[in-house]
């Protein structure tokens, strides 16, 4: 059970690691360009699909919740 804690902990971390990478280079881009845009979406996504991706529904304690996060793996995506 630890070791399930610390994974999933570890692939949260990862994915808001990357997120924040990908807003800080979208944060230097000027104004209201495409490209920046698309970098907070991209970061987002990634944030959304590191969560979503470390849940499972078998591993969830209560079903619903479970299903909720891993239900957000196609918005993420």
């Amino acid at each position: 059970m630890t070791n399930m804690i610390i994974t999933s902990g570890a692939s949260i971390l990862a994915g808001v690691i990357f997120g924040a990478a990908f807003l800080s280079v979208a944060k230097t881009l000027q104004g209201d360009s495409a490209i920046r845009n698309n970098m907070i979406i991209a970061a987002y996504g990634f944030v959304l699909f590191y969560i979503a991706d470390s849940v499972m529904v078998s591993q969830a304690a209560y079903p619903p919740y479970g299903l909720v996060g891993v239900s957000f793996t196609g918005l993420s995506s």
